[in-house]
């Protein structure tokens, strides 16, 4: 289990991470947005390239990092979902609409938007 947050830093909101980890530039046709039956998909790559420096930045050293991270910027984990720190599936917590999952498995990072409560139900139960 990851160390307990003491500070609280500036949201990172889902469209911040579209904009940094899912570029098409970086990541190809994999950044390309995919909409299906009321949930929007975007991917990416959120790995560590070995610099020092914020990690929003840099990218990502492993799992513990990202959730750590993202803990402290307004996401929060679900709860009995994921592998940590090998996958792991954390839930926007900010008042903005859609419903957004951020899913992390070894520096692939997939951003899934929900057009309502039922497709992120639906969704929150295929979770391993």
């Amino acid at each position: 289990m990851p160390a307990a947050q003491t500070a609280v830093s500036e949201p990172i909101t889902p469209e911040n991470l579209i904009e940094r980890f899912c570029d098409p530039r970086d990541v190809g046709a994999l950044a390309d947005p995919a909409e299906l039956d009321g949930v929007r998909t975007t991917s990416g790559f959120c790995g560590y390239d070995e610099d020092k420096a914020d990690s929003f930045v840099v990218g990502f050293e492993d799992g513990f990092d990202f959730l750590d991270y993202m803990m402290a910027r307004g996401w929060k984990p679900i709860e009995g979902k994921g592998e940590w720190p090998e996958r792991i599936y954390l839930l926007w917590s900010g008042e903005e609409r859609p419903i957004s999952v951020a899913a992390y498995e070894e520096g692939q990072l997939t951003i899934s938007q929900f057009a309502s409560k039922y497709r992120f139900y639906e969704y929150r139960e295929t979770l391993g």
